[in-house]
């Protein structure tokens, strides 16, 4: 008679575990920068009290990731568990990628629910870029004026470079560079990396218009003014 009710005792018990449903969910950002750290959170919840096994996990194809670990939760029925998964670091080593986040319950049942992301690997650069009159470029300066010519040039050969002009029109220039400033207003220079063709500089200058040389046109005036008292001075005495 005993052994029947264990048998009973554990009958129901697998039926229990067997009805188990597992809910998951997860939120993970849509983009992780440079110097930022991996990380999704996740919901775990269940309509009976169970074990549940399971493996919260990142997977980005180019590149490391860390290596994952199965978990086990001793769940009520209907008790929610929150938790925070963390990867790791994103340094200089990374390179860009589109990577996935997922919960993959292994018991009471098969679950994976997962989520798409992107490593953003642009991290800052500090490219030197050379604004001047002239190729010589013995004076550097990032204001000129309109009719002026400025040299551009830089340090980087391994960028694609634009030239937004004030009026947003874009161009693709090779540098070195000679180019007469015929627009008022701000330049932009844009370099992108010549593989993905990332965004990862930029630089603004800018374009006013010519001082008006007061002095010269004052001391012209005044030469004028003078002349017109001498010649009418001169007619007087006639």
């Amino acid at each position: 008679m005993k052994i029947k009710i264990i048998y009973i005792l554990l009958l129901l018990l697998i039926v229990q575990i067997a009805n188990a449903k597992i809910n998951a969910e997860i939120d993970v950002k849509s983009i992780f920068d440079f110097n930022e750290t991996m990380y999704f959170d996740y919901k775990i919840s269940s309509n009976e009290d169970a074990q549940v096994k399971f493996i919260p996990h990142i997977e980005c194809p180019n590149n490391i990731i860390a290596s994952y670990e199965i978990k086990t939760l001793d769940l009520k029925a209907n008790q929610v568990y929150e938790g925070k998964y963390t990867d790791l670091l994103i340094d200089e080593g990374y390179r860009r990628d589109r990577c996935v986040a997922y919960l993959s319950v292994i018991e009471p049942e098969k679950l994976r629910i997962e989520k798409k992301f992107i490593l953003n690997t642009i991290y800052p650069v500090n490219i030197n870029v050379k604004l001047c009159d002239d190729e010589k470029c013995e004076i550097r300066r990032n204001i000129f004026y309109s009719g002026d010519y400025v040299f551009i040039d830089s340090d980087t050969g391994n960028a694609n470079v634009f030239l937004v002009y004030p009026d947003n029109d874009k161009e693709k220039i090779d540098l070195p560079k000679k180019i007469k400033l015929k627009q008022i207003g701000t330049y932009r220079l844009e370099f992108f990396t010549t593989a993905n063709n990332y965004n990862i500089y930029n630089v603004n200058f800018g374009v006013i218009n010519k001082k008006n040389n007061f002095k010269g046109i004052l001391y012209a005036s005044i030469g004028i003014i003078i002349l017109i008292i001498l010649f009418w001075l001169y007619k007087r005495k006639q």
